[in-house]
């Protein structure tokens, strides 16, 4: 998975962990484009790398 990149069919459906690697900020975002709001508006106003990658579900079978 790349961050800054979706990783499912559907661009915008889904979970999005957004996290910068220059202070503590830390978010969960529903959806790409709410992702992709919170990491512009922490870049701008900070000039931080700040990266944001899907959260997939992990698939269990039983046994």
């Amino acid at each position: 998975m790349v961050p800054g990149t979706a990783d499912t069919a559907n661009d915008d459906l889904g979970a999005y962990h957004i996290v910068c690697h220059d202070c503590p900020t830390e978010l969960l975002a529903d959806g790409e484009a709410e992702a992709q709001r919170h990491l512009s508006e922490h870049r701008s106003s900070t000039g931080h790398n700040v990266e944001f990658a899907a959260l997939r579900g992990v698939d269990m079978e039983n046994e």
